[in-house]
This record gives C-alpha cells, sequence and structure tokens, in this order.
C-alpha cells in the first residue's frame, strides 16, 4: 500500500487555496450585491424627491380665486419657480436642438435665447409693479412668476411659442389673485404683460422694417 502522506500538503494547499478562492468570490459578490442595493436605494430616494415637487404643480396650478384660493407659502414658491425655470431651459435647449437639426434661420434661434434671457426680467417687472409690502405677496409673485414660466417647455416653434406665452399669461393672471386683490392683481398683469407685448411688437417691427415702413411712413 502506498502511502498518501507525501500528497496531503498538496491536497492542503489545494483546499486551503480553493476555499480562499471560494470566500473571496463570496465576499465579492456580497459586497457588490450591498452596494447595488444601497446605490438603488440612493437613486430611487433621490427620483422621489425629485418628483414631489413635480407631483405638486398640477394642484398649484389648479388655484383660482373662484375655488377657495388659499395664499402661496413658501414651499409653493419654490416648487413653482423650480420647475417653471427648468421647463423654461429644457424648452430652450430642445427648440435649439431642433431648430439645429432644421436649419433654422439664425433669426428663429435668437428668439430661443432671448426668451430665456426674458425671464428674470419678467420677475423684476412683476415685483416692480407688485410693489409687495408683506411675505404673502412677495411669495405670491414667485409662485406666479413660477407657474407662468410652464407653457414654455412646449414652446418649440414659432406657432407654439406664442401659444405659450399666451398660456403663460392666463396662468400668471389665476395665480396673482391668490395673493393680491382683484385691482391689484389687475394693475401686475396689465403691467407684465403689456410691457412684453410692446416689446414683441416692437421686435417684430425691427425684424420687418418694410412692415413698419408701410405702416408709419403712409405708404
Amino acid at each position: 500500500m502506498v502511502s498518501r502522506r507525501s500528497d496531503d500538503p498538496v491536497v492542503s494547499r489545494f483546499a486551503n487555496g480553493a476555499r480562499v478562492l471560494f470566500e473571496a468570490w463570496r465576499a465579492l459578490l456580497t459586497d457588490a450585491l450591498s452596494a447595488s442595493t444601497r446605490l438603488a436605494r440612493r437613486v430611487g430616494a433621490i427620483s422621489r424627491g425629485s418628483l414631489s415637487p413635480i407631483a405638486r404643480v398640477p394642484g398649484l396650478l389648479a388655484r383660482s380665486p373662484g375655488r377657495g384660493c388659499e395664499p402661496f407659502d413658501r414651499a409653493d414658491a419654490r416648487v413653482a419657480a423650480s420647475c417653471g425655470a427648468l421647463a423654461l431651459l429644457g424648452g430652450a435647449v430642445a427648440a435649439a436642438g431642433l431648430g439645429l437639426w432644421q436649419s433654422r434661420t439664425p433669426g428663429e434661434l435668437a428668439a430661443v435665447i432671448v426668451v430665456v434671457l426674458w425671464a428674470p426680467g419678467r420677475l423684476l417687472v412683476m415685483r416692480v409693479a407688485a410693489e409687495p409690502g408683506s411675505d404673502v405677496e412677495r411669495v405670491a409673485v414667485t409662485a406666479a412668476w413660477g407657474l407662468g414660466l410652464l407653457p414654455f417647455g412646449l414652446a418649440l416653434w414659432p406657432a407654439t411659442r406664442a401659444m405659450a406665452w399666451v398660456a403663460s399669461a392666463v396662468i400668471v393672471h389665476r395665480a396673482i389673485r391668490c395673493g393680491f386683490d382683484t385691482r391689484d392683481s389687475r394693475w401686475i398683469w396689465a403691467w407684465t404683460f403689456g410691457i412684453e407685448l410692446v416689446a414683441l411688437l416692437a421686435v417684430w417691427l425691427l425684424r420687418n422694417l418694410h412692415v413698419a415702413a408701410l405702416l408709419f411712413g403712409g405708404g
């Protein structure tokens, strides 16, 4: 009978190595699974946190004086402003991308940039016209401004940009009345969109000088 004592060290080393590899592989899989679980939970939490403000937007849009509107609070204003700004920027980026893809004229692409640059100007005009004297009024101006930017997320073409402007005017008119009385809200709305309408008319006339010559030159 041949003794296997001489093979024991080899078998033992092989068994130990296999066990070490197995344990290392199991630890690696466990760590990877734990990391994936933590990442999935974190992504889910971030997604829920990012989607929760968006879920509040329909409720903010539904507020109107005729349905027992309650004043906006600071959280409402933050949600409205952030979602409105994101909608405006997203629509501008999409419109610029479509413009480059469809080889639109430089004037149409410049109009997209003007829309983005004009947004802070609208907020400034609203605040100057409102002259808010309380926190409720300041919050109402910010909330109405943010909600009024939402339609521009779909302003991908000149026609939809005009429709977005009309929809924005309607939304701002409804929202601003949740913080001001009827007279003040009409004053704020008239100043804001009156200035914008005059500016739009001036830009249109500058882009169509021959039409302006016919209108103001009498022939």
